[in-house]
């Protein structure tokens, strides 16, 4: 097996390569993605009535409301399944691009080069696949079907395997290609054109996934309003008749 590698080296470097790529990158950065929205405490997203009731003194600390108004505001946002998954959306996909800001702020600076040329296009060519706020998106669909549709089995591996393959595909494609251009002493255009063609595959494929799961995700919280709608409905006209 040594002999073997050591006659095919480039297969060895592909392999880790392929190990950084998704168990390095990909995991450690929708890991954190996934833990830096868990802390974040925000009115928006703790719509769940029962929580309020159950926590008021976390909500007058952290959240500072100041008002039953404000509290009975909240609860009321508590009826719009699709307003909840929105917050949710929104909250993950900006915890993703301030992730991404710091990470571009190192690229630029370490690997873009002397000159302010060179770190502008290391910059605008980052910031063309915005990988990172697609993989939060797309964790946002099993957050919203755990915390919203009440899917208890959507724990963490669910939520954040698909985030992880695609991003996991992204940087391996980007690694490999580099690797493989320096092995062969290619010529830059053929990889680099390969590079991107595959890039822009995978992102087109994540945002494929990205809006068959929110469509159809949609129109379950749709039903689910409905009904609740129609319950609350039923119960006010119960309690009309009886008095």
């Amino acid at each position: 097996l040594a002999s073997f590698f050591e006659r095919h080296i480039y297969i060895e470097i592909i392999i880790g390569e392929l190990i950084n790529a998704f168990l390095v990158a990909a995991v450690t950065e929708e890991l954190t993605k996934y833990l830096v929205y868990r802390c974040v405490v925000h009115p928006d997203l703790m719509v769940d009535e029962d929580w309020l009731d159950d926590n008021d003194e976390v909500v007058s600390a952290d959240i500072e409301i100041a008002s039953q108004h404000q509290r009975q505001s909240i609860a009321a946002d508590a009826r719009d399944y699709c307003g909840r998954a929105a917050c949710i959306t929104i909250a993950m996909v900006c915890t993703a691009v301030g992730l991404a800001c710091a990470e571009n702020v190192v690229y630029v600076y370490l690997a873009g080069g002397t000159r302010v040329e060179e770190e502008i296009v290391v910059l605008l060519a980052r910031s063309i696949f915005p990988i990172h706020a697609l993989c939060a998106a797309i964790q946002s669909i099993g957050v919203i079907k755990r915390d919203v549709e009440r899917d208890d089995t959507m724990h963490l591996g669910r939520i954040t395997l698909p985030a992880i393959l695609l991003h996991g595909f992204f940087d391996a494609v980007l690694m490999i290609m580099g690797v493989l251009e320096e092995l062969w002493n290619a010529g830059n255009f053929f990889f680099d054109s390969m590079a991107w063609v595959t890039i822009v595959v995978i992102i087109s494929a994540g945002v494929i996934w990205y809006y068959r799961e929110n469509r159809d995700q949609k129109e379950r919280l749709l039903d689910m309003q409905k009904k609740r709608e129609f319950h609350e409905a039923s119960e006010r006209g119960y309690v009309a008749g009886v008095l």
